[in-house]
């Protein structure tokens, strides 16, 4: 604001420039007040070179240089649209962004036209990113939906069927089997992931509580017919 009134083009400048390295190394401020913030110094940096007559040869060439770095920035920002890693074309299109607002001013003729291409390219990168949670989102809706039904099928087990050896085998490669099935389906909601997972532990503990316990009865039954048949 200081600067903006001077009549010094040159020694202005200097100060200038050197403001805008101070400013860039001075690291994070509190969040609620980094944009206003921000707003305001882009708001002074732009009357700088608009309102104040400085030497045209210093003006021009920063403008070409800031337009220069603008230029690789919107690109750098389109190529991230092919990216593989969506979360990781995210976090770096946060840098971009970082870098973009610590990059001065173009001249006014290209101002509009640079944002809209920066924008653009980060509306493309931002919806991937959106895209992306919400199929995680349904997909993981999905595997919960499967493992209540895993749930309800151990659940169910009708012991009293249950009478030979051959039965509890074949029951219990059919659990085996759903607990394989279970390790593959993935992860359910983080917070419904927990509970359905305890839930199906239970009903597996159950079958081979209830598993043990028949086969100790049977054992024990043996040996009682053993001693009756012997004494």
């Amino acid at each position: 604001e200081a600067l903006i009134a001077s009549d010094d083009a040159n020694a202005v400048y200097q100060q200038f420039k050197a403001l805008q390295g101070e400013w860039l190394e001075i690291k994070n401020v509190p969040a609620e007040n980094a944009t206003s913030l921000w707003k305001k110094y882009q708001n002074l940096t732009e009357k700088f070179y608009d309102l104040l007559k400085l030497n045209n040869v210093f003006r021009e060439y920063d403008f070409k240089k800031n337009l220069e770095t603008k230029t690789r920035i919107c690109e750098n920002a389109e190529k991230l649209a092919t990216e593989p890693d969506v979360i990781g074309a995210f976090r770096k299109l946060q840098q971009l962004h970082q870098e973009f607002r610590d990059t001065g001013p173009v001249a006014r003729d290209f101002r509009e036209e640079i944002w809209n291409r920066f924008k653009a390219a980060s509306t493309v990168v931002s919806r991937a990113y959106q895209q992306y949670f919400e199929n995680r989102k349904e997909q993981e809706q999905n595997n919960y939906d499967q493992k209540v039904v895993i749930c309800e099928i151990v659940e169910s087990i009708e012991y009293e069927m249950l009478k030979t050896y051959q039965d509890w085998k074949n029951k219990t490669d059919e659990i085996l089997a759903l607990q394989t099935k279970w390790k593959e389906i993935g992860y359910a909601p983080l917070k419904l992931n927990s509970k359905i997972f305890e839930r199906f532990r239970a009903a597996c503990d159950d079958f081979f509580n209830k598993k043990a316990e028949h086969f100790k009865e049977q054992k024990q039954v043996s040996e009682i017919d053993f001693w009756e048949h012997h004494l």
